[in-house]
C-alpha cells in the first residue's frame, strides 16, 4: 500500500519532508479491524509529532490521526461500514491513517451517520468529532431538550453549540467571562 512514513523528527516545519512509500499492508490482529482509508485530515498533533513533541512516538510510523472509510476485514458486524475517528494513538504510539488502509481495535470504531458522506465526514475536524460523539453518540440528545455546553466559547463548545442548533435542542453556553 502507499502511505506516508515518517523516518525522523524535523526541527522545524520548514524542514519537513514525507515521502510516499510503498510499504505492507497492515493485518488486523484478533479484535482489530482493517479500514480502508478514503479520506484523512492533517491534525495538528500530526505536525507536532513530526516535529517530536511526543517523547513516546516511535519511529517509523505512519502520520495521521483524522479519517473517514470502509471496514474492509474484521468481524462480520462490522464489514462495509462507514467509520470515522479522531486521535488516540493513531499516529503517534501505532501507525495513522495518512496510508491507503489503517488497522484499529474494533471497540474503538465510530459509524458514520447515513446523512454524512466519506468526504464530509473526513472533513470534520476534532473538535465536531469530538461534540458529535458526545452529544449524538453518547448522550442521545432529542429535540427541544435542554442542553448545557461548558465552554462555549472554545472549539469543542462552537461545535457543540452548531450541533444542538442542528438537533432542535435548547442550549446554554458556560463561558469563563462575561
Amino acid at each position: 500500500m502507499k502511505a506516508l512514513v515518517l523516518n525522523t523528527h524535523f526541527s522545524s516545519l520548514e524542514e519537513l519532508d514525507l515521502q510516499v512509500s510503498e510499504v505492507p499492508t497492515p493485518t488486523p490482529q484478533k479484535g482489530d479491524c482493517l479500514i480502508e482509508v478514503h479520506v484523512s485530515g492533517v491534525n495538528p498533533s500530526d505536525a507536532l509529532g513530526a516535529l517530536g513533541y511526543f517523547s513516546h512516538a516511535h519511529l517509523p510510523r505512519i502520520p495521521g490521526r483524522d479519517f473517514a472509510g470502509v471496514v474492509i476485514k474484521g468481524s462480520p458486524d462490522v464489514i462495509g461500514k462507514k467509520v470515522w475517528g479522531t486521535g488516540g494513538a493513531a499516529g503517534i504510539d501505532t501507525n495513522g491513517c495518512h496510508a491507503e488502509y489503517l488497522t484499529l481495535p474494533e471497540s474503538s470504531l465510530s459509524e458514520i451517520p447515513n446523512n454524512l458522506s466519506l468526504e464530509k465526514a473526513g472533513a470534520q475536524t476534532l473538535p465536531y468529532t469530538t461534540a458529535y460523539y458526545s452529544l449524538v453518540s453518547r448522550a442521545q440528545i432529542k429535540p427541544n431538550e435542554e442542553v448545557l455546553v461548558i465552554g462555549g466559547l472554545g472549539q469543542v463548545g462552537r461545535a457543540a453549540l452548531s450541533i444542538c442548533q442542528w438537533k432542535h435542542c435548547r442550549p446554554t453556553a458556560l463561558v469563563r467571562t462575561q
